[in-house]
C-alpha cells in the first residue's frame, strides 16, 4: 500500500513539471541520495574505525543503514554507479566523473562481491554495444584513475582492501554453500506438490528452512515464494520496465542510463535476492513513476 502511494505521490508531482524539470528533478534525486548514502558510509567507517577491521563479517555487520545492510546499500551504489558511468560518457562533465569515482570506492569499501561483479559486466556490456559510436575520453578516465588510485594508496596498509582481495580469491567455502543451497531448494520446489508449484509458499517462508537464510537466486527465490505463476508475472514486469526505458523514443538517449541501471540490478539478483525485498521497492517505485510520466509525454510529441 504506501509504494502504491509513494508511486501516485511521485507521479503526480511529476506530471506538473516540464520534460526539462522532470530530468533535472531525477538528476538532483539521484545525486543527493547517492551523497546521502556515501556520506554515512565514511561516517560509520571512521566512527568505528573499520580500516583495522579482522574479519570481513565483523566489518560488514556495521553498514546498516536505513537502506538495508551492507550488500542491499551496495545494490543501490550499484545502481547509481552505473548512472553515473553512462552520465559520464554522455555528458563529459567533472562533477560526473567524481560521483562515479565516489561510486567505485564506496562499492569496494562495501565489499559486495555480487554488485561489483555486476558493474564490471554491465560496463562491458555497455562498451561492446556502443563500440563504434563510443569516443574514449581520455581526461575522464584519467581522472576516474588517478582518484580510484590515491584512495587504494592512501589506504595501502588498510586491512578491508586485503579483506575484499581475499574474498574473490580464498572464500570458496561461501559460493560452494550457495551451490548447495541452490541445490537443496530445487529438489524442494521439485517434490513440494502441484498447487504450491504453481502459487508457491508466500514470501519469506524460505527462512524457515534455510536457518533464517534468503535464497541468494532471484528465480529459484520467485518460484519457491510466489510459485511459476507468481514468477512468471514478476519475471515479465521486469522485462517491460526493461523494454519501457530502452525504447522510450521521447527523450530516449536520457533515459539508457536507467535501462543499464535496472539491468545492473537483474544481473546481482541470480546472486543476491535484490529484486524481491522490500527496500527495492521504495527505491525503484521512483524511477518507475518517472518512466509512467515519461510515456505519457511521448505519446504528446
Amino acid at each position: 500500500m504506501f509504494v502504491l502511494m509513494m508511486y501516485y505521490s511521485v507521479t503526480s508531482y511529476l506530471e506538473e513539471l516540464s520534460s526539462e524539470k522532470i530530468f533535472k528533478f531525477m538528476n538532483v534525486f539521484n545525486v543527493s541520495l547517492f551523497l546521502l548514502i556515501f556520506i554515512n558510509i565514511i561516517i560509520i567507517v571512521v566512527d568505528n574505525n573499520l580500516f583495522s577491521a579482522s574479519s570481513i563479517y565483523m566489518y560488514k555487520s556495521y553498514f546498516s543503514l536505513p537502506f538495508g545492510n551492507s550488500n542491499y546499500v551496495a545494490q543501490i551504489v550499484l545502481f547509481f554507479s552505473v548512472v553515473f558511468f553512462i552520465d559520464v560518457l554522455s555528458t563529459r562533465r567533472l562533477a560526473y566523473v567524481v560521483l562515479f569515482s565516489l561510486a567505485i570506492v564506496s562499492l569496494l569499501i562495501l565489499n559486495s562481491r555480487s554488485a561489483i561483479v555486476a558493474l564490471v559486466f554491465i560496463i562491458c556490456i555497455h562498451i561492446i554495444s556502443s563500440m563504434k559510436k563510443l569516443k574514449i575520453n581520455l581526461g575522464a578516465t584519467l581522472i576516474i584513475g588517478v582518484l580510484v588510485l590515491v584512495t587504494i594508496v592512501i589506504n595501502k596498509n588498510s586491512v578491508f582492501l586485503t579483506l575484499l582481495f581475499e574474498r574473490f580469491s580464498t572464500e570458496q567455502v561461501n559460493i560452494l554453500a550457495r551451490l548447495t543451497q541452490y541445490s537443496h531448494i530445487y529438489h524442494i520446489i521439485y517434490n513440494n506438490g502441484v498447487v504450491r508449484f504453481f502459487f508457491g509458499n508466500g514470501m519469506g517462508t524460505e527462512t524457515n528452512i534455510l536457518d533464517g537464510l534468503l535464497i541468494h537466486n532471484i528465480i529459484l527465490k520467485l518460484i519457491y515464494s510466489a510459485g511459476i505463476i507468481g514468477a512468471l508475472v514478476y519475471i515479465l514486469y521486469y522485462f517491460i520496465v526493461l523494454k519501457d526505458f530502452k525504447n522510450v523514443s521521447f527523450e530516449g538517449f536520457r533515459l539508457k542510463k536507467y535501462f543499464y541501471g535496472v539491468a545492473a540490478l537483474g544481473i546481482t539478483s541470480f546472486m543476491e535476492p535484490v529484486m524481491y525485498t522490500a527496500f527495492i521497492e521504495f527505491f525503484l517505485v521512483v524511477y518507475v513513476a518517472f518512466l509512467s510520466v515519461v510515456k505519457k509525454l511521448s505519446k504528446l510529441q
